[in-house]
């Protein structure tokens, strides 16, 4: 019973979705002030279905992220999160094994779906920070194609952290070109000096 109501809440609901509804707006990059320490500058990372804070380490799912936002154990924070969202889940029904079957592979795919996104998220963020610190008196290819892709950069990265599942897929079936873009990008970088 437990595994199935703690895996519908974290299938069902976004740490964006969960953020907001308590009164957390993430910034462009996906981070928040941390509500489980005191900071000024945003250290939390939301990502699709976890969490992780960079200045405290907390970290953990959707259901982690209310238990330790309202000290509820986890039971609890499922409980929270099903009347704050209207998830109807039934807290005492029984899984049917197929369904168990299907939701484990959907699962896996969402975790590799995950994985993928993260890894094309940093090298988009690479991207754009190569654009944003483009030297233009001594311009190189690389930091020229990166600004003139700045603003595509930005929108699959808004997309990647914001957008609705099909907009996402669309960047997932363009990830060769997107990747090869990138690596186009980074790999023609100058290296900078570490040398005091």
């Amino acid at each position: 019973m437990k595994f199935n109501i703690f895996d519908e809440a974290k299938a069902r609901l976004t740490m964006a979705q969960v953020a907001k509804e308590y009164g957390y707006s993430a910034n462009r990059a996906g981070f928040i002030c941390c509500p489980f320490h005191s900071e000024k500058t945003a250290s939390l990372k939301l990502y699709d279905r976890s969490f992780h804070c960079y200045g405290c380490g907390a970290g953990g799912s959707v259901i982690d992220f209310a238990s330790r936002l309202f000290q509820l154990d986890a039971l609890g924070a499922v409980k929270r999160l099903n009347e704050d969202f209207s998830l109807g889940l039934d807290l005492a029904g029984r899984p049917d094994p197929d369904e168990l079957r299907e939701r484990k592979r959907t699962q896996e795919a969402r975790k590799l779906f995950d994985a993928w996104r993260e890894s094309m998220l940093n090298q988009i963020d690479a991207c754009i920070r190569t654009a944003n610190t483009a030297d233009f008196e001594n311009l190189t290819d690389a930091a020229a194609l990166a600004l003139q892709w700045k603003e595509t950069f930005e929108y699959w990265a808004e997309v990647l952290l914001h957008g609705n599942l099909d907009n996402q897929m669309q960047i997932f079936r363009d990830r060769e070109g997107v990747t090869r873009l990138c690596k186009t990008i980074l790999q023609n970088m100058p290296m900078k000096s570490t040398a005091a």
